[in-house]
Protein backbone atom coordinates (compact mmCIF):
# COMPACT_ATOMS: atom_id res chain seq x y z
CA UNK A 1 0.00 0.00 0.00
CA UNK A 2 1.35 3.42 -0.95
CA UNK A 3 0.59 6.56 1.06
CA UNK A 4 0.97 10.09 -0.22
CA UNK A 5 0.50 13.54 1.27
CA UNK A 6 -1.42 15.87 -1.06
CA UNK A 7 -0.20 19.45 -1.45
CA UNK A 8 -1.75 22.39 -3.23
CA UNK A 9 -0.23 25.82 -3.74
CA UNK A 10 -2.04 28.49 -1.76
CA UNK A 11 -2.80 30.56 -4.86
CA UNK A 12 -4.33 27.54 -6.67
CA UNK A 13 -7.78 28.34 -5.22
CA UNK A 14 -8.09 31.11 -7.81
CA UNK A 15 -7.38 28.76 -10.73
CA UNK A 16 -10.00 26.95 -12.82
CA UNK A 17 -10.64 23.39 -11.63
CA UNK A 18 -8.64 21.71 -14.42
CA UNK A 19 -5.56 23.83 -13.73
CA UNK A 20 -6.02 23.33 -10.01
CA UNK A 21 -5.80 19.56 -10.51
CA UNK A 22 -2.52 20.03 -12.41
CA UNK A 23 -1.16 22.09 -9.50
CA UNK A 24 -1.52 19.16 -7.05
CA UNK A 25 1.68 17.61 -5.74
CA UNK A 26 1.90 14.17 -4.15
CA UNK A 27 4.70 13.38 -1.69
CA UNK A 28 5.44 9.75 -0.87
CA UNK A 29 5.22 8.79 2.74
CA UNK A 30 7.95 6.27 3.46
CA UNK A 31 11.28 5.20 2.02
CA UNK A 32 12.50 6.77 -1.27
CA UNK A 33 14.68 4.39 -3.28
CA UNK A 34 15.92 7.12 -5.61
CA UNK A 35 17.04 9.24 -2.67
CA UNK A 36 18.79 6.21 -1.17
CA UNK A 37 20.59 5.07 -4.33
CA UNK A 38 21.64 8.53 -5.56
CA UNK A 39 21.65 10.54 -2.32
CA UNK A 40 23.81 13.52 -3.24
CA UNK A 41 22.46 13.83 -6.77
CA UNK A 42 18.88 13.45 -5.53
CA UNK A 43 19.35 16.22 -2.96
CA UNK A 44 20.74 18.58 -5.60
CA UNK A 45 18.15 17.62 -8.24
CA UNK A 46 15.26 18.25 -5.83
CA UNK A 47 16.69 21.60 -4.75
CA UNK A 48 17.71 20.69 -1.20
CA UNK A 49 20.99 22.60 -1.23
CA UNK A 50 21.24 23.05 2.53
CA UNK A 51 20.52 19.36 3.13
CA UNK A 52 23.16 18.47 0.51
CA UNK A 53 25.76 20.59 2.29
CA UNK A 54 24.89 18.93 5.61
CA UNK A 55 25.04 15.47 4.00
CA UNK A 56 28.37 16.10 2.25
CA UNK A 57 29.85 17.91 5.26
CA UNK A 58 28.81 15.08 7.56
CA UNK A 59 30.47 12.53 5.28
CA UNK A 60 33.68 14.58 5.16
CA UNK A 61 33.83 15.19 8.93
CA UNK A 62 32.94 11.68 10.00
CA UNK A 63 35.15 10.25 7.25
CA UNK A 64 38.03 12.38 8.55
CA UNK A 65 37.46 11.09 12.08
CA UNK A 66 37.44 7.52 10.78
CA UNK A 67 40.71 8.17 8.92
CA UNK A 68 42.30 9.70 12.04
CA UNK A 69 41.28 6.64 14.00
CA UNK A 70 43.00 4.50 11.40
CA UNK A 71 39.94 2.44 10.52
CA UNK A 72 39.95 0.39 7.33
CA UNK A 73 38.34 1.57 4.07
CA UNK A 74 35.30 -0.64 4.68
CA UNK A 75 34.32 1.81 7.43
CA UNK A 76 33.90 4.48 4.76
CA UNK A 77 31.53 2.20 2.84
CA UNK A 78 29.43 1.71 5.98
CA UNK A 79 29.43 5.47 6.55
CA UNK A 80 28.22 6.06 2.99
CA UNK A 81 25.50 3.42 3.42
CA UNK A 82 24.33 4.98 6.69
CA UNK A 83 24.17 8.46 5.12
CA UNK A 84 22.25 7.08 2.13
CA UNK A 85 19.76 5.38 4.45
CA UNK A 86 19.17 8.63 6.32
CA UNK A 87 18.46 10.46 3.05
CA UNK A 88 16.19 7.63 1.86
CA UNK A 89 14.10 7.72 5.02
CA UNK A 90 14.02 11.54 5.31
CA UNK A 91 13.31 12.31 1.64
CA UNK A 92 9.56 12.66 2.13
CA UNK A 93 10.03 15.05 5.03
CA UNK A 94 12.47 17.14 3.00
CA UNK A 95 9.97 17.35 0.14
CA UNK A 96 7.13 18.32 2.49
CA UNK A 97 9.30 21.02 4.07
CA UNK A 98 10.24 22.38 0.63
CA UNK A 99 6.60 22.54 -0.48
CA UNK A 100 5.45 24.22 2.73
CA UNK A 101 8.26 26.78 2.48
CA UNK A 102 7.17 27.48 -1.10
CA UNK A 103 3.66 28.52 -0.09
CA UNK A 104 1.96 25.14 -0.52
CA UNK A 105 -0.42 23.63 1.98
CA UNK A 106 -1.24 20.05 2.80
CA UNK A 107 -4.85 19.20 1.96
CA UNK A 108 -4.83 15.57 3.05
CA UNK A 109 -3.46 12.08 2.63
CA UNK A 110 -4.36 9.28 0.26
CA UNK A 111 -3.53 5.58 0.37
CA UNK A 112 -3.97 2.99 -2.37
CA UNK A 113 -2.25 0.07 -4.04
CA UNK A 114 -0.47 2.13 -6.71
CA UNK A 115 0.57 5.69 -7.46
CA UNK A 116 -2.06 5.94 -10.21
CA UNK A 117 -4.80 4.98 -7.73
CA UNK A 118 -3.43 7.53 -5.27
CA UNK A 119 -3.49 10.22 -7.96
CA UNK A 120 -7.13 9.37 -8.67
CA UNK A 121 -7.96 9.55 -4.97
CA UNK A 122 -6.16 12.91 -4.72
CA UNK A 123 -8.22 14.32 -7.58
CA UNK A 124 -11.39 13.02 -5.89
CA UNK A 125 -10.29 14.69 -2.64
CA UNK A 126 -9.71 17.96 -4.48
CA UNK A 127 -13.13 17.67 -6.16
CA UNK A 128 -14.80 17.36 -2.76
CA UNK A 129 -12.86 20.40 -1.51
CA UNK A 130 -13.93 22.43 -4.56
CA UNK A 131 -17.54 21.33 -4.03
CA UNK A 132 -17.40 22.39 -0.37
CA UNK A 133 -15.84 25.74 -1.31
CA UNK A 134 -18.62 26.37 -3.83
CA UNK A 135 -21.25 25.52 -1.23
CA UNK A 136 -19.59 27.80 1.31
CA UNK A 137 -19.38 30.68 -1.16
CA UNK A 138 -23.00 30.08 -2.20
CA UNK A 139 -24.19 30.25 1.41
CA UNK A 140 -22.06 33.37 2.00
CA UNK A 141 -23.71 35.11 -0.98
CA UNK A 142 -27.23 34.36 0.30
Amino acid sequence: MKTFAIYETKNARHLPSAERVEALRLVTDGFHWGAFLLSGLWLLWKGHGRAFLMWAGGLVVIGGVLALLGLDPLSFAWLWLAAALVVGFEAGGLERDRLEAGEAQEIGYVAAGSRVDCEGAAVARLASIIQRERQDSGSADA
